[in-house]
């Protein structure tokens, strides 16, 4: 009887040692699970930065392009304006 309970005895132990060794994997892992979801959480946030600068760049740029035309159509109006003037009272 007693070779059987150390026989149990030692299998409880293995098993133990086993549940030990699975929790501390488990661990591990979900410490790198944890890590890869805030290093994924960090890096939306910079490419929602990132896409914010682009539309502010987006729009700064069409302006700048916009702009010079706006002036030359407003300038061309003006013109024409002048010149129907000028053959009304002529």
């Amino acid at each position: 009887m007693a070779s059987t309970a150390n026989a149990a005895q030692e299998a409880a132990t293995k098993s133990a040692q086993k549940a030990a060794s699975s929790a501390t994997t488990a661990r591990t892992q979900a410490k790198k699970s944890q890590q890869s979801a805030d290093e994924a959480f960090a890096f939306k946030t910079e490419a929602q930065t990132a896409q914010q600068a682009c539309s502010t760049y987006v729009d700064q740029a069409d302006a700048l392009v916009a702009a010079p035309y706006t002036q030359m159509a407003a300038h061309l109006i003006a013109t024409q304006a002048v010149v129907i003037e000028h053959h009304a009272f002529t």
